[in-house]
């Protein structure tokens, strides 16, 4: 996944910050961990998170689920403990009668599930920086701030 993080015009000091912060992250090859709001799901919510162990593939089970509130919807982005990467639920099932929760995610599982959580809540886009636009020597306005800065961001899953 990649994602486009624009700036409103900044004024000197606000863009002397940024480029600090640029600086430094590209310096030390670093990631940035960015909320995105369409990443928030703040509705829904079961009675445990734990998935079944030894999973590959494109499907998550999360067994012994004995309370699901809220409806989780569909393109929800998820994300599995110890794992950075974002996953995007494209099926959703729960089975009453053997307590289980079905999750069909793109892109397939990355890791190989052990002891794993999902993170429904606040899934962040972990990244580093693609393109930087409007950061190398942006001329200074008229007006007294700098104009059209952009990061365009690409998801690293290390």
């Amino acid at each position: 996944y990649s994602a486009t993080l624009e700036y409103t015009d900044l004024l000197i000091d606000e863009y002397d910050k940024v480029m600090n912060f640029v600086a430094k992250a590209k310096r030390e090859n670093a990631y940035l961990e960015v909320l995105l709001p369409q990443l928030q799901n703040l509705g829904f919510k079961l009675n445990t998170y734990l998935v079944q162990n030894r999973l590959k593939g494109n499907q998550l089970i999360i067994p012994n689920v004995t309370s699901v509130v809220g409806k989780l919807k569909l393109n929800q982005y998820i994300q599995l403990s110890g794992h950075p990467k974002l996953y995007q639920v494209t099926n959703y099932a729960y089975d009453p009668a053997t307590k289980q929760v079905a999750l069909d995610v793109y892109p397939d599982l990355f890791i190989t599930t052990n002891n794993t959580t999902v993170n429904f809540a606040t899934p962040m886009l972990r990244a580093r920086f693609k393109n930087l636009n409007g950061i190398d020597g942006s001329p200074l306005t008229t007006e007294g701030y700098y104009s059209s800065i952009s990061f365009e961001l690409r998801e690293c899953t290390e």
